[in-house]
């Protein structure tokens, strides 16, 4: 079973990255939907699960019809890229039929499905509603933007988007969510999709379990533009190059969803407490 999936050759319409049938993933499945010419669409069904729809570049239109027969039509963008942008996110619920549209070439979306059982809307969440937090210190120091939070009619997801400054680390100090023990931390598996600019960057994720866990992760990845990294359990810092930026989507799934329910690595956890020294 993999965690690291490289970046695919583009190709027009869905593909699929990771899925339970291909990764340690339980819940979550993870596409991305590519309309490189003006005009060109793609329709899906939703069977029981409800999907998060992320506009990564350009300007298009989802059209939703649910379950109940209500239809919706939102126009998405545009979005020069995640690095300039706030992104515009969409919500489709369980047995929703939708179409996606490009309204400009080069059209790309993100797509995270996950069971879900719960009858609800579809709702569009727009860029000027979002607000990005800087978090962490020093080299450090990363911008979060939580794009689906736990306050909204979603069943299983929360959704947002980190930039990394150049040279700088996040996930940082190593934390981890893979196991109840409130209100601290709560078991969520995570799937992170990686941008570089310019596209030629670099980084690193590490992937660790606890010393005293049995059949202990010990994994490494170089990561590239379009790289996918699934995160079932453990802790996962990220670093990126110097000269380059970092872009990476997350996904939680869980039972719950709190968000920051997660626990330092013990080892590391000091640097946490560092931080106001560095925004004095």
């Amino acid at each position: 079973m993999e965690y690291h999936f490289e970046a695919q050759e583009p190709t027009t319409g869905y593909q699929l990255v990771a899925s339970p049938a291909n990764s340690p993933l339980r819940w979550q499945t993870f596409g991305l939907l590519r309309l490189p010419g003006q005009g060109e669409s793609h329709e899906g069904t939703l069977g029981d699960e409800e999907a998060v729809i992320t506009l990564l570049f350009g300007r298009g239109r989802v059209e939703i019809e649910e379950r109940s027969g209500r239809y919706q039509a939102y126009d998405i963008g545009p979005r020069r890229d995640p690095f300039l942008d706030r992104a515009t996110v969409v919500y489709l619920p369980p047995g929703t039929r939708y179409r996606v549209t490009s309204a400009a070439p080069n059209l790309q979306l993100a797509m995270h499905r996950a069971p879900a059982v719960e009858d609800s809307s579809a709702f569009l969440i727009e860029p000027h509603t979002l607000t990005s937090t800087s978090t962490g210190a020093h080299n450090w120091r990363r911008d979060v933007c939580v794009c689906v939070t736990p306050d909204m009619p979603v069943q299983r997801f929360i959704v947002g988007e980190t930039i990394n400054p150049p040279g700088n680390w996040s996930s940082y100090p190593p934390h981890k969510h893979d196991e109840p023990a409130p209100p601290h931390e709560a078991p969520y598996e995570e799937v992170y999709y990686f941008l570089f600019k310019p596209a030629q960057g670099f980084g690193f994720i590490r992937l660790y379990d606890p010393p005293h866990r049995e059949n202990r992760m010990e994994e490494a990845f170089a990561l590239q533009h379009g790289d996918t990294v699934v995160l079932p359990r453990g802790y996962h810092p990220v670093t990126v190059a110097p000269g380059y930026q970092l872009y990476y989507l997350f996904a939680l799934v869980g039972e719950s969803r709190e968000y920051a329910a997660w626990s330092d690595d013990p080892d590391h956890g000091w640097v946490r407490a560092c931080e106001p020294l560095f925004r004095e």
